[in-house]
């Protein structure tokens, strides 16, 4: 009898699945990433292929050197301008 009792629960809950409580907000945002994820690495690739030609015109218009950055009275300052004049002028002659 008690072989019996034993089967019948295992086949119950086999056939049942496994039982959940109510969902939770962490339950619905894991099923979304789930169902999202090819679409998001598709938008990703796609943002990452328009805006490559951008990033070009970017590094032209910035400056990223220390001169920018420091002020015009820093000795840092009148070095790099004092370079700058330098290799202008011997670029300059033949």
């Amino acid at each position: 009898m008690v072989n019996n009792d034993v089967n019948e629960t295992m086949q119950g809950s086999s056939r049942t699945g496994r039982r959940r409580g109510p969902r939770t907000p962490d339950d619905r945002l894991a099923t979304w990433m789930r169902r999202l994820w090819w679409p998001v690495v598709i938008l990703w690739l796609l943002a990452i292929v328009l805006l490559d030609p951008f990033a070009s015109a970017l590094s032209k218009a910035t400056n990223n050197t220390a001169s920018a950055y420091l002020p015009p009275a820093a000795q840092s300052t009148k070095v790099v301008n004092l370079q700058e004049g330098s290799s202008h002028l011997t670029s300059a002659s033949p």
